[in-house]
């Protein structure tokens, strides 16, 4: 297992309305990982565990509550510390 986090995620720009995955590893067996996002608006996604090989994942939705722009999507072991955060450009609503 590797001894720092990271996330990715499986796009850099999504619109409102659609969903992208956020994938993180390096964070220890069991732990849980919160998922969160600060930008225009700041909030989380929630809490996640992480399986036996360090690794967690969450789809997350691009509400029409959160405005276009620029955003970074953070995860964060809460027992580790460990954290790791990606950039996200939210696109208006086709």
């Amino acid at each position: 297992m590797t001894t720092s986090a990271r996330i990715s995620l499986s796009t850099t720009q999504v619109q409102i309305g659609k969903s992208y995955l956020a994938t993180a590893t390096g964070f220890l067996p069991g732990e849980q990982v919160l998922f969160s996002w600060t930008g225009p608006t700041t909030g989380a996604m929630g809490m996640f565990p992480v399986d036996s090989r360090g690794n967690t994942g969450v789809p997350s939705p691009i509400l029409e509550k959160d405005p276009p722009g620029s955003y970074r999507i953070i995860a964060t072991g809460l027992t580790s510390g460990r954290a790791d955060s990606a950039p996200l450009q939210v696109l208006p609503a086709p």
